[in-house]
């Protein structure tokens, strides 16, 4: 089943960091490092609200409605990640 989801980017640090929400409590970030003579790519998960008591709630209701939805993005963030893998390979060609 396909899911689409509407992201709002929170902060960029270009070249580097995306950071993204979908709705509170729910949001990510893509990053890029340089290492060694390639670079590491990774897509995280941010679940979760920061407020005491009700935040715990808040965790709770979201991970009960939304959870076959983060599968979804995780699959999303794998097949994503490999599309860019290719992308930036086919672009500068493989490493030395």
């Amino acid at each position: 089943k396909e899911h689409r989801f509407r992201i709002k980017v929170t902060d960029v640090e270009p070249g580097r960091r995306v950071e993204y929400r979908i709705i509170p409590g729910l949001g990510g970030s893509l990053e890029v490092e340089a290492r060694d003579s390639g670079s590491v790519f990774t897509a995280s998960i941010h679940i979760g609200v920061d407020a005491s008591i009700l935040g715990h709630l808040i965790d709770v209701l979201l991970r009960t409605t939304i959870g076959r939805q983060i599968e979804a993005i995780r699959r999303h963030q794998a097949e994503e990640g490999a599309i860019l893998k290719g992308l930036l390979e086919a672009e500068t060609g493989p490493p030395p």
